[in-house]
């Protein structure tokens, strides 16, 4: 738990000293939501890989494009991981996954201009988008 949210003191009875390490776990979580959701933006404008470890990308470039997906294990094993992908051209991109995986069961997906997706890895081999 960050340091300094909640004042330590001396539960009375088991509910009460449950309650607050549930309160505890609350902020911990929230603050853990906070932090993916305040991560930096990567801008892309061309064809290529997106990096690992990333949460939010902006696609901003030309026609023609394509990028490929990092592995979906690319977080370690059985690690999933979330990418909020959106495309601000005025042209469709094509995403691929890496090595034979398959993203939203296939070889590719197309985001037209304009729109957004949640990519989601199942820390193994595959993506799915929402």
């Amino acid at each position: 738990m960050r340091k300094g949210l909640l004042k330590q003191f001396r539960a009375q009875d088991q509910e009460l000293a449950r309650a607050y390490d549930n309160i505890g776990e609350a902020v911990d979580k929230l603050a853990a939501d906070h932090d993916v959701m305040s991560s930096p933006v990567t801008r892309l404008v061309a064809s290529g890989a997106i990096p690992p470890g990333v949460s939010i990308v902006v696609f901003a470039g030309g026609p023609g494009c394509t990028l490929t997906m990092p592995a979906a294990a690319a977080q370690g094993a059985a690690i999933g991981m979330v990418i909020y992908f959106i495309n601000r051209a005025t042209v469709s991109v094509t995403l691929v996954p890496v090595n034979g995986e398959v993203l939203d069961g296939s070889t590719s997906l197309v985001l037209m201009a304009g729109t957004t997706a949640v990519l989601v890895s199942d820390g193994l081999s595959a993506w799915g988008a929402a």
